[in-house]
């Protein structure tokens, strides 16, 4: 969301139905700790939103944010490889470094990213590791293997039925090889 003001920011956090539910949900845990990062704003085209599934500070697992949404560009087979490489270099060379210093709290975490207009990678949010976080394209009880250990690279096309039949993407990335620099 874009905003000028503090106060702006502030009227929309208290009226968020999506902040209320976290919070709802951070009354019933023994221990929560949140923050607030605010960025320069930048055009993410909404099919350009992937969530990333961070295990012991592996990268497991990619999907389209969106499930729910045809993306033409994740349709080719070349462009989710590149979309796939870049996120991939960007969490190695540039969230892992930063998130996973010594004595850092960030172990495990669903994080979503995005591409921009201009072709960057950008982190949106980080949340918990947990069924309380949507799996987007993945079932957290059916597919936890694939969120902590990253079985196999694929790109999966399933079907779901819904309002209307759409086509989704995941992808998934591999346990070995997945030239992700070790922290």
């Amino acid at each position: 969301m874009s905003g000028t003001s503090a106060q702006y920011f502030l009227q929309l956090f208290v009226r968020s139905e999506r902040i209320y539910q976290d919070m709802t949900l951070a009354l019933e845990m023994e221990e929560f700790k949140s923050g607030w990062a605010i960025r320069e704003w930048v055009d993410v085209d909404i099919g350009m939103e992937f969530r990333g599934f961070i295990y012991r500070r592996k990268f497991c697992a990619l999907c389209q944010y969106d499930y729910l949404v045809k993306v033409k560009d994740l349709q080719d087979s070349k462009k989710r490889q590149d979309i796939k490489s870049r996120i991939k270099n960007f969490y190695a060379d540039s969230v892992a470094p930063a998130l996973h210093r010594e004595g850092s709290p960030f172990q495990s975490y669903v994080a979503d990213f995005a591409i921009d207009t201009t072709g960057k990678c950008w982190i949106i949010e980080l949340n918990p590791y947990q069924e309380s976080t949507d799996g987007a394209m993945f079932s957290w009880a059916t597919e936890k293997t694939i969120l902590s250990t990253g079985m196999s690279v694929r790109a999966c096309m399933h079907e779901c039925a819904c309002v209307h039949v759409c086509v989704m993407l995941c992808l998934r990335l591999s346990q070995r090889g997945n030239g992700l620099k070790q922290q």
